[in-house]
């Protein structure tokens, strides 16, 4: 994959979900970014639904490894990604300079 692939979700014409995946820097693995599901939406499959995208993308992409970071309060999406087997690498990180929110990375192999 050479470029990152994006997926919508929609609902009567709006918007309720989104995902992207590409290389994660190494050739074997691919990373999810930008996740995301309306919270009107969640708990209807969406989620799931953008989380299968990214992984039938990586397969095809040839990927052996799938990445992502969740933040350490959203417990909701840890438990979507556990049950579509990702799984704590260990590696942790800050969301981002000056939030003092940790976020966790998860990889499920291929």
């Amino acid at each position: 994959m050479t470029s990152r692939q994006r997926f919508v979700a929609e609902s009567d014409g709006l918007a309720v979900g989104m995902a992207s995946v590409g290389d994660a820097g190494s050739s074997r693995a691919g990373s999810v970014t930008s996740f995301w599901v309306h919270p009107r939406a969640r708990g209807k499959g969406i989620g799931d639904a953008l989380l299968l995208a990214t992984v039938e993308a990586s397969l095809a992409a040839g990927y052996d490894e799938l990445l992502l970071w969740v933040v350490e309060t959203n417990h909701h999406a840890q438990r979507l990604y556990e049950r579509h087997g990702f799984q704590r690498t260990g590696a942790i990180q800050l969301v981002r300079p000056g939030d003092n929110h940790l976020e966790y990375e998860m990889s499920r192999k291929l």
